[in-house]
């Protein structure tokens, strides 16, 4: 049976809160968000109340939400309340009603935790919605990560109840005399999770009267197996990943077998948005150098060796000027640094391709820096055509495929342009139409030099 004692204990056990906190309740009017107020109340917690209205069940969303505005003023807690048009949400983002509630109601409660100060959102999640979450993940598929269930603890999200049951709860309505309303569309099994809950646990108890305890401990046993697992992924992906500024290169080769590569790739990209289905086509995309693979906040592209994984940031710029010599512009990774000095026979050239030297008399400004273009060209310093003393002409892109750079690299070179000129390809070759002479007077050096947060 659910006793206070329990509640408390569980809560000190596993360091959910402390009376320092102020704690935000989420509470919707029915059984189990209104025993956890009662629970919360009885034990001297600082609490406010928070209420969503999804303008799901007509006049019984507008009953709920004034049940709890009334449970909130007899209490004198604050309460913050919100009405949502959920079905337009859904239909806009292409989501679920339960995924667009779920989002919509933690998307507020955020929000009026950072309005309001509150430490914690308090959830009256318990064992059979744990258990039903592990079946609805178990029947869509999911990794070892989405079988430890519903998390005790996330981030700023405590659910303090998920060690009882709901016939618990029920009991403690009983004996507490807790008032509470009932959402009959729980009745019903449009949505996938009702369906779960109405009709395949029931059948499931007849197999396993203790069904709900049973899961409960799987979901303990899976939780330490997780964390065995997720130990050794972690030291595995570590000697892995080679990190190049805010970007990782994972070798291919190096992934192993299917299965070893597939589990590896789902811990590293999951995190940052990819789903099962992309990473098993990415996957058997293996080979295909250049092909790329999107989530919302990063890309992974193939390259010949690699997989490279990197956060798609938006272009800050398509073209950007140099005014004058003897300053400095930030592009990019990169910080493009211009001295101009007086030129005689004595000076060193630095033999670094991140550094070049033109005739300053050849230069007109606005100089110009840009990514580079399919169709780009320039005349490499030293090239000559084999049949006169000219200058050769070549593509930008041919001299990148010769250097053999990967495909991440290609994306961040760039150009610097005098008019219409391409006088640098940065980090490569510079242009032979402007190379520094006999007769140069005045000596224009340019350096590219990676900025500080991407060093």
């Amino acid at each position: 049976m659910l006793t206070l004692d329990q509640f408390s204990n569980f809560i000190l056990q596993n360091n959910l809160c402390t009376k320092q906190d102020k704690l935000l309740l989420a509470v919707s009017g029915g059984a189990d968000s209104m025993v956890l107020c009662d629970l919360v109340v009885k034990s001297g917690f600082t609490f406010g109340i928070a209420h969503c209205n999804f303008n799901l069940r007509g006049a019984n969303s507008l009953g709920d939400e004034t049940f709890v505005e009334k449970f909130a003023i007899t209490q004198k807690n604050p309460l913050h309340c919100s009405r949502f048009d959920t079905s337009t949400y859904a239909a806009e983002n292409k989501l679920s009603i339960e995924e667009a509630a779920r989002n919509l109601r933690y998307q507020y409660f955020q929000l009026i935790v950072e309005q309001f100060g509150y430490t914690k959102i308090v959830t009256a999640h318990h064992a059979n919605d744990n258990a039903e979450t592990l079946l609805l993940r178990l029947t869509k598929g999911t990794g070892l990560h989405g079988l430890r269930g519903i998390p005790l603890i996330n981030k700023n999200i405590i659910r303090p109840l998920l060690f009882c049951n709901k016939a618990e709860i029920d009991t403690y309505c009983k004996n507490y005399n807790i008032s509470f309303r009932i959402d009959e569309s729980n009745a019903e099994s449009i949505y996938q999770r009702n369906l779960i809950r109405n009709e395949i646990v029931p059948k499931l108890e007849e197999i396993n009267p203790a069904f709900v305890a049973t899961m409960q401990q799987n979901i303990l046993n899976f939780e330490g197996a997780y964390r065995i697992y997720a130990d050794a992924v972690k030291k595995r992906l570590f000697k892995l990943i080679q990190h190049k500024g805010a970007d990782r290169y994972i070798p291919i080769a190096a992934l192993g077998d299917r299965v070893t590569a597939l589990t590896l790739l789902h811990e590293l990209l999951s995190p940052n948005g990819f789903n099962n289905a992309q990473i098993t086509q990415l996957y058997d995309a293996f080979g295909n150098t250049g092909k790329i693979f999107y989530s919302e906040s990063h890309r992974v592209l193939i390259d010949r060796k690699f997989l490279i994984l990197t956060e798609k940031k938006s272009e800050q710029f398509a073209l950007q000027n140099i005014e004058k010599a003897n300053c400095k512009l930030s592009v990019g990774y990169f910080i493009f640094e211009l001295e101009e000095s007086n030129y005689h026979d004595g000076i060193q050239f630095n033999s670094s391709g991140l550094i070049a030297y033109f005739d300053a008399a050849l230069i007109s400004y606005p100089l110009q820096v840009r990514k580079w273009q399919a169709g780009d060209y320039l005349y490499p310093l030293g090239l000559t055509k084999k049949k006169s003393d000219k200058p050769g002409k070549k593509k930008v892109s041919d001299i990148l495929t010769n250097a053999k750079i990967d495909h991440l690299a290609k994306e961040n070179t760039y150009v610097v342009l005098c008019g219409d000129k391409i006088i640098w390809l940065a980090g490569h070759r510079q242009d032979e139409r402007f190379k520094v002479t006999r007769n140069t007077k005045r000596l224009l050096k340019i350096k590219m030099l990676p900025s500080r947060e991407h060093s």
